[in-house]
């Protein structure tokens, strides 16, 4: 859009791998757990999603990349 080539870029494509339809099942489990926190509690919304225990691991992967690094001790 605004001509800057972004990092994960190359000349043989992105380095960041196209979601699959696991990924985006869980990504919208992730959402729904984010939006619905103050009403629902997290193993509900898991349970009306019928989560699996890949679904699971998938998302912790997702909530480690998330968080903030801790800052650097010098």
């Amino acid at each position: 859009m605004d001509g800057l080539t972004p990092e994960c870029e190359t000349e043989d494509g992105c380095l960041v791998p196209a979601v699959d339809q696991k990924g985006l099942r869980v990504l919208e489990m992730r959402s729904l757990l984010v939006q619905l926190r103050p009403l629902v509690d997290p193993g509900t919304v898991l349970r009306m999603c019928d989560a699996d225990l890949d679904d699971l691991k998938l998302l912790a992967i997702i909530e480690a990349e998330l968080q903030p690094e801790p800052p650097k001790e010098d």
